[in-house]
């Protein structure tokens, strides 16, 4: 029988996955907030590998990522369903009928540019218009009404562009997207942390620090093929607590816009989406919040030094 969850000392293993300790427990599921969404009876997602190779991954109670029944398939962190596209978007932001499609991770950069270039050549019409038209009044000469035409006209898309270049600013401050910022205050991440060494179920606890009354999954749950299981341990964030937001407003516009400052400006060279996490993630960590939930877990310190030493 292969091991898939324990929440004390004395837990059985299962030949199901289940998470014992959570199963009337609603407030930590960090997208649905009733029941979440579970692969049907005959459907075959393929991509858990893709999750059990990263240290962290967002999670449900069974401890298993988030499910779209549209797609069949485990939703990578930060991903939603788009339904004007059919698919699920790798950091959906939103979906914007001014530049005709998806505003994501491969395209967030340049709605970005087109926002800031934009409320930027407004404010340079606005000023050019206002000189000419000061000057020919200064002439006595007549002002055409075209020009008074374009200075409504940049005035109107300049509070626009500007508005828009303000609100993505701080969602880039945030390392949010639109559609998480919705409930950025009280949302609350389920997480999957990798434990390497979990204690044995019949054996007492290593330490007073390491947490056996936090649920622990065995994944893959039904493993096949000489598939090897990973033990994860389920923590869950404060509510309002981002896990992406970085310690600096810089690296925050590095996760969100791709590369260094100079290539902010530049139409190409956006990062493969969900590659800037490696190892750890699809996406960067808040170092101290990841660290803080591993200590509450328990998951033992002799870990981290090997990887050091390593």
């Amino acid at each position: 029988m292969s091991r898939t969850s324990m929440s004390n000392t004395h837990t059985q293993p299962h030949s199901s996955l289940q998470a014992t300790n959570v199963e009337s427990e609603t407030q930590g599921r960090p997208y649905n907030a009733w029941t979440p969404v579970r692969p049907k009876l005959g459907a075959t997602p393929t991509n858990l590998r893709e999750f059990l190779d990263k240290e962290i991954f967002v999670c449900e109670n069974d401890g298993l990522p988030r499910y779209c029944t549209s797609c069949d398939c485990w939703k990578p962190d930060r991903s939603h369903h788009c339904s004007e596209v059919g698919r699920c978007v790798m950091r959906m932001d939103h979906f914007c009928p001014w530049v005709g499609g998806v505003v994501a991770e491969t395209s967030f950069r340049y709605f970005y540019q087109v926002v800031v270039y934009g409320a930027l050549y407004c404010i340079f019409l606005l000023v050019a218009m206002a000189v000419l038209i000061h000057e020919r009044s200064n002439n006595g000469l007549s002002v055409d009404a075209k020009w008074i035409a374009t200075i409504a006209l940049a005035a109107v898309f300049g509070i626009f562009t500007a508005g828009m270049t303000l609100s993505t600013t701080q969602l880039i401050v945030g390392n949010v997207s639109t559609i998480d910022s919705l409930s950025v205050k009280t949302k609350v991440y389920q997480l999957a942390i990798h434990d390497p060494y979990p204690p044995p179920l019949d054996s007492t606890p290593i330490s007073n620090s390491y947490r056996l009354n936090v649920t622990r999954v065995w994944l893959p749950p039904n493993p096949t093929g000489g598939e090897q299981q990973k033990c994860f341990a389920i923590v869950r964030t404060e509510r309002g607590e981002n896990p992406w937001k970085l310690d600096s407003t810089y690296e925050n516009f590095k996760e969100s816009l791709g590369g260094g400052f100079w290539q902010w400006f530049l139409l190409w060279g956006v990062p493969k989406p969900g590659s800037c996490g490696g190892e750890s993630g699809w996406y960067r960590w808040n170092s101290a919040l990841i660290a803080r939930l591993k200590k509450e877990a328990g998951i033992r310190a002799e870990y981290h030094n090997e990887k050091v030493r390593s």
